[in-house]
């Protein structure tokens, strides 16, 4: 499992409270890395789902569609983001008509991403350093805001 991966799992959970749900099994879990407990809690919470073969995939690289959700997901506590996806303009072409186009929509509103360009997102690009950074530090406040204390990595 990369850093970057674990690292966002590790501050996505610190951000959530915890929770004593038992344990979602993914088709690969033995090959997940990263504490049982962190994984359960943001699948209770909606932030993961997995994929839809069952898997997990936890060598694979985030995207920044899925980025994009999870902030929604950690922000709004719900996953339906269709009322800013038929609601919002499109800013970005490469979103319009996508799974991620309201998650997307309601992030850039709200400061949490921002585009290549005026037009371009790249939502199926892997997460920079430069947008983990900014998750981090929108993760950081969220978590102060509701009280959780954030572990160090």
């Amino acid at each position: 499992m990369t850093l970057r991966k674990r690292l966002i799992a590790l501050s996505m959970a610190a951000a959530c409270a915890a929770t004593a749900f038992a344990g979602a099994a993914f088709t690969d879990q033995s090959s997940i890395k990263v504490d049982s407990k962190v994984i359960d809690t943001l699948t209770e919470k909606n932030v993961i789902k997995g994929f839809e073969d069952g898997s997990f995939q936890p060598d694979k690289l985030v995207t920044r569609a899925q980025m994009a959700k999870m902030m929604f997901v950690l922000r709004t506590g719900s996953d339906d983001a269709s009322y800013y996806a038929k609601d919002m303009t499109d800013t970005f072409a490469d979103t319009a008509g996508t799974w991620s186009n309201g998650y997307v929509k309601y992030c850039q509103a709200y400061g949490i991403v921002s585009g290549k360009s005026s037009a371009v997102f790249a939502p199926n690009a892997s997460v920079t350093q430069k947008d983990f950074d900014l998750l981090t530090g929108v993760v950081y406040a969220f978590s102060t805001a509701l009280g959780f204390a954030l572990a160090m990595v």
